[in-house]
């Protein structure tokens, strides 16, 4: 067992993260939510395009923050309170890659630990 441990382990660290190659996204395929995919579809599939701006009423910007929070991209936001109606500007960002090395990062200090 503790051999099999130590495998997976190694197997882990052997197996470095690396960063996403550009700034694009798969488009979700949520029905409930195809016409707010469909309006950022070419930002997302962009490989520069990092940051895009919906301005839009307070209910709109809504929908677009929980289909964005409901999604499991990495995309994050925040509200631009300057003009009537408001931004909601939307990022592109890294989250799952800095997970990602932070897990590996620690199994490479535990894999050091056990030798």
């Amino acid at each position: 067992m503790l051999s099999f441990a130590e495998e997976n382990l190694q197997d882990r660290v052997d197996c470095k993260p690396q960063p996403a190659g550009n700034w694009s996204r798969a488009v979700p395929v949520v029905p409930k939510n195809a016409k707010l995919w469909k309006l950022l579809e070419e930002f997302l599939l962009s490989p520069v395009n990092q940051v895009f701006d919906f301005r839009r009423n307070q209910e709109e910007r809504t929908e677009m923050e929980a289909a964005i929070l409901g999604c499991g991209l990495d995309l994050r936001f925040v509200t631009i309170k300057k003009g009537s109606p408001h931004t909601l500007r939307i990022f592109i960002t890294q989250a799952a890659y800095e997970k990602q090395m932070k897990e590996w990062q620690e199994d490479a200090i535990l894999s050091k630990w056990i030798k």
